[in-house]
């Protein structure tokens, strides 16, 4: 259990992995010799997600508080977090060790100790791209770890290292990127606040004769209930496919588009879903049959799909130029990011691994 501490109040918070991993990795460093008590670890971390241990051992004014513009972390020494458990036992074997020599200090102005090295931050991701397969990543969107709020672009991770960039940093949005849980999350403003990659062979998934399988996944909280592609390559260059809502937020669905013959085939939910103010993950799943039976809509955990979306004779997708975007310029609302962020997979995912994805980020995210 992580303790979040200020002046004024505490708040516990269960499983902020992505902030957690990071300073276990520093503190088990500093604890033999210089933790705070041998029942708690502290370090101090400011917006920009930089960080730093705090103990009696250390000098300076700062040695053993923060500053005004950092957070003070506490949480026992015991805890473990998952594939890391190992890790960090290892570790604090090696540091709390009798030192061969006592440590001199030099003391200077403002000194800042810099501890090495960090455990994996990959560590929350991994359950996710177990599922994704070999050909799958995630976006992780406001991850600290991967340009963070105040960056414009991010990199997927996964089998594949594609470059996102914002409209603008999430930190300048109208509204600035927070927590849920242990997942950061990006509200954007449906006009002016997206993100977009340039066209990459990765993200088509049709060669003008055939199409291949792929799947693809978001968390969202909406805001507005209008027609907007939510994650999408589409536009100038050639439509491929968007996951979507039509006006007000009717028929969320997934359609895979023949770009030159202006036709298309999905599938859809006859219903309004999801509700304003209300997160919800959506995964949507295509074989690659050239067919709407072929597409597959998932809501929480569970296939809703239960009307077609056809127009036109459709062919297959066709291999075009378009940019991806997630979230695209007309979503309104919030979107999880680290990672729980957006996902992409080239293949079919089963209802089973749709239910797995759901379970393992509504309990990061410390949802009902």
């Amino acid at each position: 259990m992580v303790r979040f501490t200020s002046s004024h109040q505490v708040l516990t918070i269960v499983g902020l992995a992505a902030i957690v991993w990071l300073i276990l990795g520093i503190v088990v460093l500093f604890a033999g010799s210089h933790g705070p008590s041998a029942s708690t670890y502290q370090a101090c971390v400011d917006q920009n997600g930089n960080m730093r241990v705090l103990g009696e051992g250390l000098k300076g004014n700062y040695a053993t508080q923060c500053k005004s513009n950092e957070t003070l972390y506490e949480f026992a020494p015991s805890h473990r977090v998952g594939a890391l458990e190992t890790q960090v036992a290892e570790l604090e074997l090696l540091f709390n060790a009798e030192p061969t020599a006592t440590p001199t200090w030099t003391p200077t102005a403002t000194p800042t100790p810099t501890p090495t090295p960090t455990p994996d931050l990959l560590a929350a991701y991994q359950p996710v791209l177990a599922v994704l397969g070999a050909n799958g990543v995630v976006l992780p969107l406001a991850d600290f770890g991967n340009g963070g709020w105040n960056s414009a672009t991010f990199t997927t991770i996964g089998s594949q290292s594609l470059v996102f960039t914002w409209s603008k940093a999430p930190a300048n949005f109208d509204t600035p990127p927070a927590l849920q849980g242990a997942i950061p999350v990006v509200a954007v403003n449906g006009v002016n606040e997206f993100s977009t990659s340039p066209d990459n062979d990765f993200w088509s998934r049709g060669d003008g004769v055939t199409d291949q399988p792929f799947s693809l996944g978001i968390l969202i909280n909406v805001s507005q209930k209008k027609f907007m592609a939510i994650f999408a390559k589409n536009g100038v260059g050639g439509s491929e496919w968007q996951f979507y809502t039509q006006s007000n937020g009717l028929y969320p669905g997934l359609i895979v588009r023949d770009h030159s013959a202006g036709a298309w085939v999905g599938r859809g939910y006859n219903g309004v879903i999801p509700g304003v103010n209300e997160w919800s993950f959506w995964v949507v799943t295509y074989n690659g049959s050239r067919s709407a039976s072929g597409v597959k809509v998932y809501y929480n955990g569970a296939q809703i799909d239960n009307m077609n979306l056809v127009n036109g004779t459709y062919t297959a997708m066709e291999n075009g130029t378009a940019p991806v975007t997630a979230p695209s310029q007309a979503f309104g609302g919030q979107i999880a990011g680290g990672a729980c962020g957006p996902v992409f997979t080239h293949k079919e995912l089963s209802a089973s691994e749709v239910t797995e994805l759901y379970n393992y980020c509504r309990g990061l995210m410390a949802l009902p």
